[in-house]
This record gives C-alpha cells, sequence and structure tokens, in this order.
C-alpha cells in the first residue's frame, strides 16, 4: 500500500477487554508498515508504546490532535474505552474522522464476549460494518479459527455489523518477550545484517559463542514471526 495511494491513514486499535493484544497489534503489526503519528488513550498503561498519552475523557483534544496530522494510529487502552467510545458520542460522526478500528481477540470466551460488546458500542455510534475489523491474536498453533471462534462468526453472519478476518492471525510466540528481554525492536532485530554465524565461530570463548548464538536464532525467529505479521496487515487493511 504506497503511501500516496492510499486510504487507510488513520486508525483506533481498541477492546472492552485487557490482555486482547491492542499494544501488540500497534508495535508489531500497524506502526512497522503504517508509518504514522502514535497516540495513546490510557490511564494505566504497561505498554511499551511512548506516543503521546490522552485520557478519554480529554477526547476534543484527542480528535483535534489527531485531525491535524496526515497519519495517526490511536492505541485504546481497556481500561478507557468504554469512557472513549460515550465521550466520542458526544462529539456525532466524529467517528468519520477514522479510516479503521481494529479489534484484536483472544480465545478466552470472556475476551470473545467482550468483543462483540465493542462491535455493539461502535455500530450503536454508526460506524459502518467496513471500518470495524476484528482479527486473532495469541492464538495456539493448533487452534482452528472457525471452531473456536463460532459464536463470534455466527453473530457476524447474523448482524452483519463488522468485518472478520479468520486468516488475521498472529499465532502464540515467545519472540516478543525475547525482544523485551533483549531491548530490542522487531526493526533493529531485521535490519541488523551482521553476520552472526562468522562471528559466532570466530568467537574466542563459549560466553562470546553464546551470545552471537542468540542472536542469530532471535533474528532468524523475528524472520519468520515478521511474515506471518506482513500477512496479518495485508489481510485486515485490504482498501477493498
Amino acid at each position: 500500500m504506497s503511501r500516496k495511494s492510499r486510504t487507510i491513514r488513520k486508525v483506533f486499535v481498541l477492546s472492552y477487554s485487557g490482555n486482547a493484544g491492542k499494544s501488540t497489534w500497534t508495535s508489531y503489526i500497524i506502526l512497522p508498515r503504517l508509518p504514522a503519528q502514535l497516540f495513546e488513550v490510557e490511564t494505566i498503561n504497561d505498554s511499551e508504546n511512548t506516543g503521546p498519552k490522552i485520557s478519554a475523557r480529554k477526547y476534543d483534544q484527542l480528535i483535534e490532535a489527531v485531525g491535524v496530522v496526515e497519519d495517526a494510529v490511536v492505541d485504546v487502552g481497556a481500561s478507557n474505552a468504554e469512557q472513549l467510545l460515550y465521550e466520542m458520542a458526544r462529539y456525532p460522526d466524529s467517528h468519520a474522522d477514522i479510516d479503521v478500528f481494529v479489534i484484536p481477540c483472544t480465545e478466552p470466551l470472556k475476551q470473545q464476549r467482550d468483543t462483540i460488546t465493542t462491535i455493539e458500542a461502535l455500530a450503536d455510534l454508526g460506524v459502518p460494518p467496513e471500518k470495524i475489523r476484528v482479527g486473532f491474536n495469541n492464538i495456539d498453533r493448533d487452534t482452528v479459527i472457525e471452531e473456536t471462534f463460532h459464536g463470534l462468526f455466527e453473530y457476524q453472519r447474523l448482524h452483519q455489523k463488522f468485518r472478520i478476518y479468520p486468516d488475521a492471525v498472529v499465532r502464540t510466540t515467545d519472540l516478543f518477550a525475547k525482544l523485551r528481554l533483549a531491548g530490542l525492536s522487531i526493526t533493529e532485530v531485521l535490519s541488523d545484517d551482521r553476520d552472526f554465524k562468522r562471528m559466532q565461530a570466530e568467537a574466542p570463548t563459549r560466553e562470546e559463542k553464546l551470545q552471537w548464538t542468540i542472536r542469530l536464532n532471535l533474528r532468524r525467529l523475528a524472520i519468520g514471526v515478521d511474515r506471518q505479521l506482513e500477512h496479518v496487515f495485508n489481510t485486515m487493511f485490504s482498501e477493498t
């Protein structure tokens, strides 16, 4: 999606559910592929993101800040989601300033119910179905999406209030924990083109050999996960 031709420029990532993976989707899927100003709507946030933080009660300031930039991604914390949509209702049709509302969903039934509640709240505000998009986060390798999320698919079939993407799946991985431990971003790991295999072979001590082995395997893991994230992004942000 070229910067010049694309129409998706402003994205909200939200859910009424905690631990749905909103910050993961923001940091690892959206921002690396949709260069934009990041805003965080959160009062209690342990995310890795570093964007300006705005309270949901100051929705007017948020929508003004989003309005003056060309591209924006807004990471809405679960503790602020309900308040944010309440404030949005006070500014009718302000949702029209946002191109897509992304709702990551995880396997537990509570999170699935919270996803439906979030969809209902957005639909009640008048957000059209093509702007409300549901993908899947932290899904076990053997999970069959259509079976595990049968209720969500049936809800979509009956009510047609949103789009659901069975191929937009982030499988469970330990990459993100490894990146946090190393103090690195996935972009930094992928762009590091040093020859770790040669460095490993030439290292004079066992400890140094282990150090370069860890970095080599971290890059290998990152390459595989990044391909998956690229597919998720292309699936979720199709402009058709």
